[in-house]
């Protein structure tokens, strides 16, 4: 998160910076250049930082998840281990993210407003790592299946707490002052965070992606094409990120709150895309095989762990259904809410899904495919 006093702006400056994002966000062409700092271009532009210091969260987010334990997750959770500041030395932590609020920004304010408390994502995935709060006595399997849709989760929030930094910078909200270039700036923090890198030829940023590296570590390859390094919701999001951010180097407030809706809406199906996978495992009759092929500590509670992921998962898009469509939202709460659910369930889910991403004016076929 950047200062809220102002700082120098970096090169290129609000319109230079903006001309480039547009233009690549149009053409889709990399410009080539060196690089001011190490990690410093993406999408072929030279943003004069170090743009990996909050790719690399996404790194950690990884790592997170594939320690062989709870303590060792929460070691990397709390003190982190390859992100860092801009002094390269101060490490950038998820908890020290997930147990902030940023409360007048978009995202925290609708979290709060909507849980009927100031929202703090170490409340769900610092929680479910320590098992207490809601995952006190919970089963090793639901704490570890939320732990992964909570680390997802972070890296998205993150990501779109970057924005709103940059929505603030723009508008002067949050006691920031308005500094254009700034506000561009910010936005590409949050693409950074969500793309990890330039997937193009002038790539100089580590190759992980939030969605592409987390889906293949949890083989969620089902709703990726084999062509693509990013999966296509993560792929349209990072051409509306360039977007967003030109526009808030511009200046053009409208043009940044259509995007910033935008990036609303892939946040939201791409998380109940995840809780739908989750459901549609959840409510099969539990095989030997996939009993014998589970680990300690998922074997006693394999069902319940895969219905706890989804619930995780739809959390995260929840503040942002439930204020649009609130019906439908109430209708997916009951559903998942079920404590032994079934595949007339996931029917039900699965078309409650279907309706809140057409009323989005999104198509279901691309943003909910089934994994089988």
């Amino acid at each position: 998160m950047a200062a809220a006093t102002p700082r120098p702006a970096r090169v290129p400056t609000g319109l230079v910076l903006a001309a480039a994002l547009l233009m690549m966000g149009l053409t889709g062409a990399a410009l080539a250049q060196e690089c001011s700092n190490p990690c410093g271009c993406a999408y072929g532009v030279d943003f004069g930082e170090a743009l990996c210091g909050y790719a690399n969260t996404t790194l950690d987010e990884i790592l997170s998840q594939s320690q062989p334990d709870f303590a060792a997750a929460l070691t990397i959770y709390t003190n982190g281990k390859n992100a860092f500041r801009d002094d390269l030395k101060t490490p950038r932590t998820m908890s020290g993210v997930a147990k902030r609020n940023y409360g007048a920004e978009g995202y925290y304010k609708l979290a709060s407003t909507h849980y009927g408390r100031e929202f703090y994502l170490d409340s769900f995935l610092g929680a479910a790592l320590r098992g207490d709060g809601d995952f006190a006595g919970k089963c090793c399997g639901v704490r570890a299946e939320a732990a992964k849709a909570g680390a997802r989760w972070f890296s998205a929030v993150y990501s779109i707490h970057e924005v709103d930094a940059g929505v603030c910078f723009a508008t002067g909200c949050n006691n920031r002052t308005i500094n254009f270039p700034l506000a561009g700036e910010e936005v590409l923090h949050g693409m950074a965070l969500m793309s990890g890198a330039d997937p193009g030829p002038a790539a100089t940023a580590n190759p992980f992606t939030l969605f592409s590296a987390s889906n293949a570590a949890a083989r969620y390859l089902c709703n990726m094409k084999k062509k693509d390094t990013l999966a296509p919701l993560n792929a349209d999001a990072i051409n509306v990120w360039k977007l967003a951010a030109a526009e808030a180097a511009a200046g053009n407030l409208d043009g940044l709150r259509g995007h910033y809706a935008d990036l609303e809406k892939s946040l939201a199906a791409r998380f109940m895309q995840y809780s739908l996978i989750e459901a549609r495992a959840a409510a099969q009759k539990l095989k030997t095989k996939e009993l014998e092929a589970a680990d300690a500590c998922r074997s006693p509670c394999v069902r319940e762990a895969q219905q706890a992921a989804a619930h995780m998962y739809w959390r995260a898009a929840e503040p942002i259904v439930a204020r649009d469509y609130p019906d439908q939202a109430a209708q997916v709460k009951s559903i998942l809410a079920m404590p032994a659910p079934d595949k007339k369930a996931y029917k039900e889910l699965s078309k409650a899904y279907k309706a809140i991403v057409e009323a989005m004016g999104l198509e279901p076929k691309k943003s909910l495919k089934k994994c089988k």
